[in-house]
């Protein structure tokens, strides 16, 4: 019996001694608390404003939460996630430090934010009007008395400034602001719809095969084109906001040499900005 207890001790001495260092290595190790799981998680809000951004988690969010993603993802150090909410609480979130930030942003809009020196979009504003409305708004006058729907704590640019002088603005709030302006357009309620242009011929196309949509006509405005510079910007709140812009920035430049941006916008039929810029 002695020889079978002392035989014992010998084969479980080792198998102790290893569970005790498993034991001890994991008692050791530091546990991420749940705050320090998500610290890499980057998340970035904004309304839906397809082709910019669209719906989340749908294999076609947008090209620019591509753009984003295919940048703060390519060290491993980030994970990007997409959501939707209206824009006013999108800056007011993102301000606060409750999102990581916005997409499609103006400087004007959020100026305490960290923008990139390099645009990830490019948009362009235009008017639209009833298809059976024959008006004409080359002059500013021609808009006297107009009620133009828009969407609220949007920048619409310093060029159309003028227009507030003539128009009046009705605003709309919600993640579907656009949606509801178009449909204020056909009932009546307002004259004229302003908006960008790729957004709203993508929302008009979805309205019609839902069987909402009606036909518009996009108006000639008193203005020149109005072609704005569109951002990912970063929260105030974050102490790295001027880091992940500037991580932005070198992104972009990558993906404009290797070619990843022209992948990107392909799929959602649109060219580089910079290069149709660069040959007119």
């Amino acid at each position: 019996m002695e020889g079978w207890s002392g035989g014992s001790r010998d084969l479980c001495g080792p198998f102790k001694a290893l569970v005790l260092t498993l034991l001890c290595l994991l008692g050791c190790s530091p546990l991420l608390t749940a705050a320090e799981a998500r610290a890499d998680e980057i998340v970035l809000v904004a309304d839906p404003w397809c082709p910019f951004n669209c719906v989340p988690e749908s294999g076609r969010e947008g090209y620019m939460v591509d753009v984003a993603r295919a940048i703060l993802e390519a060290d491993g150090h980030h994970h990007l996630i997409y959501r939707t909410v209206n824009w006013s609480r999108a800056i007011r979130g993102a301000r606060d430090g409750t999102w990581a930030g916005i997409i499609g942003a103006l400087p004007s809009e959020a100026p305490d934010f960290a923008f990139p020196r390099i645009p990830q979009g490019r948009s362009l504003m235009v008017l639209f009007a009833r298809a059976g409305d024959s008006e004409t708004f080359r002059k500013w006058e021609a808009l006297d008395g107009k009620v133009v729907a828009t969407v609220k704590d949007y920048d619409y640019g310093s060029e159309i400034r003028d227009l507030w002088r003539h128009a009046s603005a009705d605003e709309q709030t919600g993640a579907d602001a656009l949606r509801q302006n178009f449909l204020k357009l056909w009932s009546g309620r307002v004259d004229l719809v302003l908006a960008e242009e790729s957004v709203a011929r993508q929302l008009l196309i979805d309205m019609a095969r839902e069987g909402q949509g009606q036909p518009v006509r996009v108006v000639e405005p008193p203005w020149p084109p109005l072609s704005l510079s569109l951002y990912v910007a970063f929260s105030p709140a974050r102490k790295d906001a001027q880091s992940l812009a500037d991580l932005m920035d070198r992104g972009m430049v990558r993906l404009r040499a290797n070619g990843g941006l022209d992948v990107i916008l392909a799929r959602y039929g649109i060219a580089d900005w910079e290069l149709a810029t660069a040959s007119k």
